[in-house]
Formats: C-alpha cells, sequence, structure tokens
C-alpha cells in the first residue's frame, strides 16, 4: 500500500497531494500538472518539501532512492549497452536481495521481450520498455511506477493486462501513469492530477 502526503514547489508550480490506496493504479492529467513529479518523489529520486511517504505501513521518507522498494520506469530507464539478458539478469540479482522467486525466463517469455543479443540502444522504443519493465519485475520491489512506460509498445492491452497479473501473483503494486485513456480500464483505481492535487475517479 502506497501512503504518501507530500508538498513541493517547483518555482510557480506547487504539488500538494495525499493519497492512500492499495492494489493498482492509473494515473492521468495534463503535461505539466505534477505526475511526474510526485512519481519522482515517491521514489525517493526528487525529496519533497514537507510530509511523508510510506510504503506497506514502513516509513520511508528518509531513504534515499533504491532504498524505500518502489522502482520508477520511464521510457529512458535502461542501460543504453547492455543487452536484454544482461538487463534482465541484473535486475534478478537486485531481486535476490528481496527473496526472488520470479524466474528470468518466464518473465522474459510472458512479457515477449526480445531475445536478439543486441544493445538496448539499437532495440526499438517498444522494445526497450519491455526489457526496463521486465527488470523492475525481477527486482521484486514493493511498488512500481510505470511513467508512460507502456506508451511505445505495440501490443499495449495485452502486455499491460500481462503486466498487472505478474504484478499481482508477485505481490507488486502497480502505478502507472499514461496519457491514453485506453490505459485506464485496467486499472482497479484511477486518480487524475489537476494542478498538482490528486484527485480520486474511482
Amino acid at each position: 500500500m502506497i501512503d504518501c502526503a507530500v508538498k513541493k514547489r517547483l518555482k510557480d508550480f506547487f504539488l500538494d497531494v495525499s493519497l492512500k490506496e492499495e492494489g493498482n493504479i492509473a494515473i492521468t492529467g495534463e503535461n505539466g500538472s505534477g505526475k511526474s513529479t510526485l512519481a519522482r518523489i515517491l521514489s525517493g529520486s526528487l525529496k519533497h518539501d514537507e510530509g511523508y511517504v510510506k510504503i506497506n505501513g514502513k516509513d520511508v521518507t528518509q531513504k534515499k532512492l533504491g532504498e524505500r522498494g518502489v522502482v520508477l520506469v520511464t521510457p529512458s530507464s535502461f542501460v543504453p549497452n547492455f543487452t536484454p539478458s544482461r538487463h534482465l539478469k541484473w535486475g534478478y540479482k537486485a531481486g535476490l536481495r528481496r527473496g526472488n522467486s520470479l524466474d528470468v525466463d518466464t518473465v522474459a517469455q510472458e512479457l515477449k521481450v526480445p531475445t536478439a543479443e543486441k544493445k538496448l540502444s539499437e532495440l526499438s522504443l517498444g522494445n526497450r520498455e519491455r526489457v526496463s519493465l521486465a527488470t523492475a519485475l525481477l527486482g521484486k520491489p514493493d511498488v512500481i511506477i510505470a511513467d508512460e512506460a507502456f506508451s511505445n509498445i505495440n501490443d499495449r492491452d495485452s502486455f499491460i493486462q500481462k503486466f498487472i497479473s505478474l504484478c499481482k501473483k508477485n505481490s507488486i503494486q502497480l502505478v502507472y501513469i499514461t496519457q491514453d485513456m485506453k490505459d485506464v480500464g485496467h486499472a482497479e483505481h484511477h486518480y487524475v492530477m489537476r494542478n498538482g492535487r490528486l484527485e480520486m475517479e474511482y
């Protein structure tokens, strides 16, 4: 469960968000409304001005990036000179420290990760996203935040369904930020960010 109440000022923009929710969450909203700012605060890559962040009842407010059990995935979340197999093994090794029971080959097959031993910098945007999301899953975090990280995947609907299923099976909460309202139908909860405030739709 994500439980947070955070405030952050960035020049003329002010983020003021409270969220306490279980299950997978879709967040929509206009560009500049604060979606990515919230994602960065939850992951620890951006320090908030006031408030707290708790994950599954544990206060992680003062913990650094990589120590919160939260992984943020964006379209640029990949190591360019890694091959897909090396990238997945990197995630798997991180997951071992968290009691990982996931199998690399199974995850790769389920998410249709490319098998070609090319560097990620040579793959299509969609395939890079597949690799990044599969790597995050293998890391077995408590929460995965996908910030527009499904945006270039061709079989997007089926991929999101499969990814949500794998997250649920492994007790990983998924939060995904999207501009495409079709993606929202896969979520248990839908929130909209409006001018730095998060409002629940269902």
